[in-house]
């Protein structure tokens, strides 16, 4: 049986005080526009690491926050080539998140990594929540993505311990990476259940 993601979680004073974005050349940032979902699902499909259907492609629309799925698109070809997405996510993880938001759906197509992309989407992501007014953020994370993972905990995301079997996992997981493991400085079990919900978006 696969273990279930790990979870981090973005505090929100780092929410709150977001680094400024930052372009590369021959590249423009923006909203996925109205007729455009064809090839937003194409860019999650080819990029995807399992199989991708019908359920995934819908989940991967209707999730997300009005005006909340960003496109990096390559000037040059007009072609979409990194994405991420401020997704609303009510009771995820048996509750932990009542009204919480999900990072979700990041993409980059190969020969456009390195350069930034995927970061600057989920900086742009990270801004539609906190102008929706969502107190928590949280991203799942699998042990074989250490690079993304490390990112993330680059930007100020913490494990999120739901369990002493997580705390476990974490342990080892953050040993691979020679990140600290600070348990106690960490939020665990329903710390986040009772904060409040997002306002209106």
């Amino acid at each position: 049986m696969t273990d279930p993601p790990l979870l981090l979680v973005l505090p929100e004073r780092w929410l709150r005080s977001l680094p400024r974005l930052r372009i590369p050349p021959d590249y423009e940032l923006r909203v996925c526009r109205e007729g455009e979902e064809g090839g937003y699902e194409n860019l999650l499909r080819e990029t995807s690491l399992g199989p991708w259907d019908e359920t995934r492609s819908v989940q991967a629309l209707e999730r997300a926050l009005p005006g909340g799925i960003f496109l990096m698109v390559h000037r040059p070809t007009g072609s979409p080539v990194a994405t991420a997405a401020a997704l609303h996510c009510p009771r995820a993880q048996d509750a932990y998140f009542p009204f919480g938001g999900e990072l979700g759906n990041l993409a980059v197509r190969a020969p456009h990594k390195g350069r930034g992309l995927t970061y600057a989407c989920i900086l742009a992501a990270l801004g539609r929540f906190q102008q929706a007014g969502y107190h928590h953020v949280r991203v799942e994370v699998t042990e074989d993505r250490e690079a993304s993972t490390r990112r993330f905990l680059m930007m100020g995301f913490v494990p999120y311990l739901t369990s002493p079997a997580t705390e476990g996992r974490w342990k080892g997981f953050l040993g691979k990476l020679g990140w600290p493991f600070s348990p106690d400085e960490w939020p665990r079990g329903s710390a986040y259940s009772r904060g409040p919900g997002p306002s209106t978006p």
